[in-house]
């Protein structure tokens, strides 16, 4: 029925909220079943396959999501994260960037596309478009470090430090700066490589669609 249709994708989301998307995983499959073009259950799916590391079958449930409806925002954000996560970061960006051009509406979706813009070594890029997000926006701890770990790569050490103590205990941010420190004298083509971003304190990471 609607109803149970409806609790299912209540359900999923409280999940995904709570880091445990791949619990709903199920439930959403049945879900499906009874609603197969419901673009927030593919989403959803979408997720769940994400915390199952099933980045490909991730992916084609947010295709099927954007069939649906191609100004869903989850589905874009999605997308842009399963790519980034299997560190596809330009094929992420060309995702983010198609939902930008169409104004859907995603703080999670600029965080992300700022967070993958990091990873390919454009850390100026990616502080104009985090700094909106973190400055007048209804941002949050995980957004606030990341711009902190742009400021960081790009040796402004004030900045990365103002952020960081935002959230994080001084000792965490100064094992984060002491990290900034050791990068930025590294050679220039050097990036920073997704195994690279486990050296930095969290909450660097990317932010699910609320």
């Amino acid at each position: 029925s609607t109803g149970a249709v409806e609790a299912h994708i209540a359900i999923a989301d409280i999940l995904r909220r709570q880091n445990r998307a791949a619990e709903s995983y199920d439930m959403l499959r049945d879900a499906l079943a009874l609603q197969p073009e419901d673009p927030r259950i593919l989403s959803e799916l979408g997720f769940a396959y994400i915390a199952r590391q099933q980045f490909s079958q991730a992916i084609r449930q947010f295709d099927a999501a954007l069939v649906v409806d191609e100004e869903h925002g989850p589905a874009y954000s999605g997308k842009g994260v399963a790519l980034d996560l299997q560190g596809q970061h330009i094929a992420a960006q060309e995702v983010y960037r198609a939902a930008i051009s169409r104004h859907v509406q995603s703080d999670a979706l600029i965080n992300n596309y700022g967070l993958s813009l990091v990873f390919t070594g454009d850390y100026d890029a990616a502080i104009e478009v985090l700094r909106p997000l973190v400055t007048s926006g209804p941002s949050n701890a995980t957004m606030r470090q990341n711009i902190a770990l742009a400021y960081g790569l790009i040796g402004d050490m004030q900045a990365a430090r103002d952020y960081g103590l935002k959230d994080l205990k001084p000792e965490q941010v100064a094992k984060n700066l002491a990290f900034y420190r050791r990068y930025t004298v590294m050679l220039d083509s050097q990036k920073l490589g997704d195994s690279t971003i486990v050296d930095v304190q969290v909450p660097v990471a990317p932010v699910a669609p609320g």
